[in-house]
């Protein structure tokens, strides 16, 4: 516990950019015709506030969202 205590800001982001990755990944996947990938779910997270979103995003043809 005192393990936990001592290093959560670094646990906190550590589990926060895992997190956001995989579903940033999952996200940009669903711009792509790929069944067999496709979540629905995802769609409904906001990742406005996330900056490599926001590149991704910038990136990606307009209208190409699920």
């Amino acid at each position: 516990m005192a393990f936990c205590r001592k290093f959560e800001s670094a646990i906190r982001l550590a589990l926060n950019l895992s997190v956001a990755t995989s579903a940033i990944c999952l996200k940009v996947l669903n711009r792509f015709s790929l069944p067999e990938v496709k979540s629905i779910a995802i769609e409904r997270w906001n990742f406005d506030d996330i900056p490599a979103w926001q590149k991704i995003a910038a990136d990606l043809p307009k209208g190409s969202a699920t």
